[in-house]
């Protein structure tokens, strides 16, 4: 039988053409390192009249079936290569880019970032491994418009690849959440520095989310934000900017207390609080806090007291929501001699005793006593007495009133009068001790007007002997009936006559009450008609003014613009707790004593109003500055 003729096979011989391209295109490589693979598009657009068809289908021919490798079998744009190329076909950034774009396996809006396992999927069997393992250990090489991202999974690394024509979750994420820390900064210090657990509700994501974990190890939050205390996600968190701004503020002590008070723990020391903050943050905090305590600063929702050592102060606080119960009660007296003030008359002011009972406290004394040291009382409550049990107490609003009232009268009497003189000078009584510092200057006004007007308060009545006022209570008075007759026409006597009468009545003013003045209570002298102009007569000292005096003085010389003098436009405001009459008297009589001295300013220069009315007027001569004498 006759042999078959050879009939050459188009497919191998389009195999054998294929090969050949690839191995010239390789020498150009060898040439020039910087060309590229071709593609497969490229590769078939090499071979004359060949069909796309036709050269698939010659892949699996000899040469081509054991020599060619396209590295993503169905990407028409996928690099081509020889099979001894593979390496270098396993390390090329367009094969990279090749199945990061892959339509099924590659990045898109969805999966932004996914890992280098999964890309390879795309690729042809022989190139997985190589690829994967050389992308693995140089991924920081990777081409423009893709990031790496490695993870540590034990010893192995685990690489990720972000197509950043897709953003990333994470980055959005990172990007919510400095957005939404803007926005808690702006609505104030009840919100920022922020709650962390705020803010991933505004951006409605859970705390254990992978994606958070990714989130926050951005670059750009860590190096906008810092944590303030705790640790996440239970952390406070605010910009790093002003990460000492809100420390100080009352929102976020406040919230700090609302954290860490409670009704069985309802005080905590300012350190013990300070730990919640980040270490770097704690003395500052420290600081602030410390500061507005000693300046007497006040917050409606929490209470300071002193704590820690002299060489390691400390504060307490106590969570205003749990008062203690001497606060309660303060309170509550206060509210309570509000309301007697609201009533008037007789029913203000009033005793202690009445304030208690009015009250309704059953509380003991001690925790009474402890209820007038704190606030409001403390500071809103005079006491005229303080050493008497049953004090007159009023409003610090009402002093001249207080000062002014038949309780108060009778207070100060009660600290002078025994059963052997039971009237006292005047002079004698607005320099009792005992009476509250404050009242000092309006109970000496209240006594002036007093005998200016020869009107006492009900209950009351006056002697006058030896030419001084002596008042007394009526109650004092013996029981044996006293015939009350006007002072009978005396005759001139000698000194020495005058001189035992006053020895007998200021010993026994009831017993002579018929050879002196009796003044009983008259209806009121109009308050216009009492003349107000100090007088240069010799007034009894005033007790404590010429301390208060020096210690306004020395203040206002030190900012004065002329060396030492003060003007008595800043000096009258300094010392307003004593009526114009008693400054201007204590004034007169510190001059005299050698104290102090005036300038005369009439002519020397224009007066502006205020000037003039602070003017002290001596003989028709106005005086306005002041100066201390130094011999």
């Amino acid at each position: 039988m006759a042999k078959k003729a050879n009939v050459p096979d188009p497919l191998s011989e389009i195999a054998t053409n294929l090969v050949a391209a690839l191995e010239s295109h390789r020498e150009n490589q060898k040439k020039n390192s910087e060309t590229p693979f071709l593609n497969w598009s490229q590769l078939v657009a090499s071979q004359s009249g060949v069909s796309m068809d036709w050269a698939a289908a010659a892949l699996q021919k000899t040469p081509a079936k054991s020599n060619v490798i396209i590295a993503i079998p169905d990407d028409l744009k996928s690099p081509v290569a020889l099979l001894s190329d593979l390496e270098k076909l396993a390390q090329d950034s367009g094969v990279l880019l090749r199945i990061v774009q892959h339509p099924s396996t590659g990045c898109s809006e969805l999966a932004p970032v996914r890992s280098l396992s999964d890309l390879c999927k795309s690729l042809h069997k022989a190139l997985k491994k190589p690829l994967e393992a050389f992308w693995t250990e140089h991924f920081g090489k990777v081409p423009s418009g893709l990031t790496a991202i490695a993870k540590k999974a034990g010893k192995k690394a685990i690489v990720s690849i972000h197509d950043e024509r897709f953003a990333r979750p994470d980055v959005v994420l990172c990007q919510k959440l400095i957005k939404s820390l803007e926005s808690l900064r702006s609505a104030g210090e009840t919100q920022y520095p922020a709650e962390f657990k705020s803010l991933l509700a505004k951006v409605d994501i859970a705390a254990d989310d992978p994606l958070l974990v990714a989130a926050i190890a951005q670059p750009q939050f860590l190096e906008a934000t810092t944590t303030i205390a705790g640790k996440l996600p239970d952390a406070w968190i605010s910009f790093r900017k002003d990460a000492e701004h809100g420390l100080g503020t009352e929102g976020f002590l406040k919230r700090l207390l609302l954290q860490q008070c409670n009704e069985a723990t309802p005080e905590v020391k300012l350190s013990v609080l300070a730990k919640q903050l980040v270490k770097e943050l704690q003395p500052r905090f420290m600081e602030l806090w410390r500061t507005h305590s000693d300046m007497n600063r006040s917050f409606g929702f929490v209470q300071f007291s002193s704590a820690g050592t002299k060489s390691k102060p400390d504060l307490l606080l106590r969570d205003a929501r749990f008062p203690r119960a001497e606060r309660l009660l303060s309170a509550q007296l206060v509210k309570t001699l509000e309301g007697q003030k609201a009533i008037g008359g007789s029913a203000y002011p009033l005793t202690w005793n009445r304030l208690v009972e009015l009250s309704g406290s059953k509380a003991d004394p001690t925790l009474l006593q402890k209820a007038t040291t704190v606030e409001p009382f403390s500071g809103r409550v005079l006491v005229a007495v303080p050493a008497l049990a049953d004090s007159p107490v009023a409003l610090v609003d009402d002093a001249a009133e207080l000062a002014a009232s038949a309780a108060t009268l009778d207070a100060a009497l009660s600290l002078l009068v025994n059963e052997e003189n039971q009237a006292v000078a005047t002079d004698k009584l607005v320099a009792v001790k005992g009476l509250n510092l404050l009242l000092k200057g309006h109970f000496l006004t209240a006594v002036e007007r007093f005998v200016s007007t020869r009107q006492w308060p009900p209950g009351f009545a006056a002697l006058k002997l030896s030419s001084k006022w002596h008042i007394f209570r009526m109650k004092d008075l013996s029981a044996t009936p006293i015939a009350v007759s006007a002072p009978e026409e005396q005759k001139p006597k000698s000194k020495k006559g005058s001189s035992t009468q006053a020895t007998a009545t200021t010993a026994n003013p009831v017993a002579v009450a018929k050879s002196v003045a009796l003044v009983i209570p008259v209806p009121a002298v109009p308050a216009a008609a009492v003349p107000t102009q100090p007088q240069e007569t010799a007034l009894p000292e005033v007790e404590g003014f010429a301390q208060a005096m020096e210690a306004a003085f020395e203040q206002l010389s030190a900012v004065s613009r002329l060396p030492g003098c003060v003007s008595l436009v800043d000096l009258r405001p300094a010392m307003s707790s004593y009526s114009r009459d008693v400054f201007d008297s204590q004034l007169i009589r510190l001059r005299k004593a050698g104290q102090y001295s005036l300038s005369v300013v009439e002519g020397r220069y224009p007066l502006s109003d205020d000037e003039k009315a602070a003017c002290l007027t001596i003989d028709n001569t106005a005086h306005l500055l002041i100066q201390k004498r130094t011999s």
